[in-house]
């Protein structure tokens, strides 16, 4: 799952639906079976194509309580290499959210990179936006039936960048589990490479899961 459930909060918001569905059931039946949840972050390869972050596709950005607020996200190959790690020392991660990151980001961070390798970076629409405004938008959106992944980032942003759901990890199992964390050169090539060919069309996509 991208995010961890160490967080109670985090559980009352649809989009955490399914996950803790997942976890209820697993927690339930801990006397009969052992579990291991994997919590890694965003998946870099995909949180610079939704609009949680910023629009890549529209040249725009809304800068949410300022921009400095940091976020966990990873790779799917170092995502890969923890869930390896969990499986080597299955002792370890008995019955346990396993916290990972491989770096954390800010969107004033992401924003500066993509204007140092965009061709045309003054064409940017710049906004400012509150996290509590984008939450009431996105959470309208989805009780209106709209499980789009457009409804879901407008929650999402709400979520993350308010600061207030401890979603840039304090805590990780990153040292047990033996897989370092990316460099920030990696980190500028991840999104030098969504700046030069584009994103993806996966903010376009709906959403089949328990949300409402």
């Amino acid at each position: 799952m991208p995010q961890s459930l160490r967080n109670p909060a985090v559980r009352q918001f649809p989009s955490y639906a399914g996950v803790s569905e997942i976890s209820n059931y697993l927690q339930a039946r801990s006397d009969k079976i052992n579990w291991t949840i994997v919590a890694p972050g965003g998946f870099l390869e995909y949180v610079f194509d939704l609009p949680f972050v910023l629009e890549l596709a529209n040249r725009k950005i809304e800068i949410i309580n300022g921009g400095d607020i940091p976020f966990s996200v990873s790779e799917f190959g170092t995502t890969a290499k923890w869930i390896i790690g969990v499986l080597r020392q299955p002792k370890r991660g008995v019955d346990h959210c396993v916290q990972t990151h491989a770096t954390t980001v800010t969107q004033n961070e992401v924003f500066g990179l993509v204007k140092k390798y965009d061709p045309n970076p003054e064409s940017w629409t710049v906004l400012q936006q509150e996290s509590n405004v984008k939450l009431e938008r996105g959470m309208g959106m989805i009780k209106n039936g709209d499980f789009s992944m457009n409804a879901i980032s407008t929650m999402m942003s709400g979520i993350i960048w308010s600061g207030d759901y401890n979603l840039a990890f304090k805590e990780t199992d990153n040292e047990w589990l033996g897989v370092e964390m990316i460099t920030k050169e990696r980190l500028e090539e991840l999104i030098e490479d969504k700046v030069i060919h584009g994103a993806t069309d996966v903010g376009s996509s709906q959403i089949v899961s328990n949300v409402g």
